[in-house]
């Protein structure tokens, strides 16, 4: 922010005043006088905002060459070459700012580790993220992808603060229509809401819930045995 007159980074923003019995203006700092306002116009106390006086524009004031502005010139620098540009000059647009939700993303890295230890142990290539192409064409991407010889296991893994709901569980049957592996296992973190456990057993999707690693462990080894 730069005084329009001698190009000056010493610009103070100040709110003006209007005496309105005189109709003296001039900038906040000019009616001070220690604990009260005074005009320095006409020499009055002033005493009520908006009876007998009221705020007009703000002004800015440059401390070098002491001159009073409404519109000083914005410029800002660049952070990699240390250029100065217009604020005319660049284009404005919208920064956002994602937060996770403590724990819940752990839970989730933490949980993928787990089952390839779990996947290898049992002799499965795994790739994660996998990706795999469906019968329409499409390519659907999965949080595991395990391969020995002609079978193929897809993983996905779902955690949320309560139960796993209906929404993970379409999305999921989505990809087993479309790609139809040998086994389709459905990891929920902590657990399956019951219409979707429904849902998850009529397309045959093995659902492992699970809030440990401890649990889900054992519960992922004793499904690789049996379709082993």
């Amino acid at each position: 922010m730069l005084c329009p007159h001698c190009g000056s980074d010493a610009v103070e923003k100040k709110p003006v005043l209007e005496h309105t019995p005189c109709g003296y203006v001039a900038s906040i700092d000019a009616f001070q006088k220690e604990e009260e306002l005074v005009c320095p116009g006409c020499h009055l106390k002033l005493k009520t905002l908006g009876l007998d006086y009221k705020k007009q524009t703000t002004w800015f004031l440059c401390s070098r060459c002491t001159n009073r502005f409404q519109d000083p010139v914005m410029r800002l620098p660049c952070r990699s070459c240390g250029n100065e540009l217009a604020i005319k000059n660049i284009d404005l647009i919208d920064s956002y700012e994602y937060s996770l939700v403590p724990g819940e993303w752990l839970k989730s890295i933490i949980s993928i580790d787990v089952v390839l230890t779990v996947l290898k142990e049992y002799n499965y290539q795994v790739m994660s993220p996998g990706f795999v192409q469906g019968g329409s064409g499409a390519v659907h991407r999965v949080d595991v992808l395990a391969t020995k010889d002609e079978r193929k296991v897809v993983v996905n893994i779902f955690s949320s603060p309560a139960l796993v709901g209906m929404h993970d569980v379409v999305n999921t049957l989505a990809v087993k229509l479309d790609f139809e592996p040998s086994d389709f296992i459905m990891i929920a973190n902590p657990g399956l809401d019951p219409a979707a456990h429904n849902l998850s057993k009529m397309y045959g999707i093995t659902v492992i819930e699970a809030d440990s690693h401890g649990k889900l462990t054992e519960a992922l080894k004793a499904e690789m045995k049996r379709i082993d």
